[in-house]
């Protein structure tokens, strides 16, 4: 028996052998290198974004080792020696800040000292007839918020001011400073 002696069944022998020859390479083949390509397309989307969460997670580091590092050198006041210098540049710090906000204070008190262990001291200043708006009052409490001296305000008295516009309050504050003061440990010999 002679196979494909007629053009139609060599027309239809190679039609069938193209069509096993293309689907064959369709399902064995291009099928599986498409999902092999498209899974690796979702990789690789993946990975851009467990690389982009980890760039911003990076800055977010730096940015924070930095305020960090702000804050531990302002802890620390190694070059002043004498406790009134101390008082005094804490003092400045805190003017700076009133100033820069365009407050001005009837009554600020001599920063008291009070030692919290034998790493630390905490300088404490009241403020007292502020006489302010709430918008600057808030201006005030972010600055000191986001102070790099380690500010804190430990207690707030807002009054309405009587004889101001609408709006005006009075303002009485006391803010804390806390300082590195190392104090020098005396270590006695044993005696035998």
């Amino acid at each position: 028996m002679a196979l494909f002696q007629s053009g139609r069944e060599r027309l239809l022998g190679g039609a069938t052998a193209l069509a096993v020859l293309f689907g064959g390479g369709y399902l064995f083949v291009f099928k599986p290198a498409m999902g092999f390509y498209a899974e690796l397309d979702d990789t690789i989307a993946a990975k851009k974004q467990t690389l982009e969460e980890k760039r911003i997670s990076y800055e977010k580091a730096q940015e924070y080792r930095a305020r960090f590092d702000r804050m531990r050198d302002n802890l620390s006041f190694e070059s002043l020696e004498t406790e009134q210098e101390k008082k005094d540049r804490v003092s400045k710090e805190l003017i700076e800040i009133l100033d820069k906000i365009g407050i001005v204070t009837q009554k600020m008190s001599q920063p008291e000292s009070d030692p919290i262990d034998d790493q630390f001291r905490v300088y404490r200043f009241k403020l007292s007839g502020i006489r302010t708006n709430w918008p600057i009052l808030a201006t005030l409490l972010y600055e000191i918020e986001t102070s790099a001296a380690v500010l804190e305000v430990s207690s707030l008295k807002v009054t309405k001011f009587q004889r101001g516009g609408p709006g005006e309050i009075q303002v009485d504050l006391e803010i804390s400073r806390l300082v590195e003061h190392k104090v020098e440990k005396r270590t006695r010999a044993r005696k035998r």
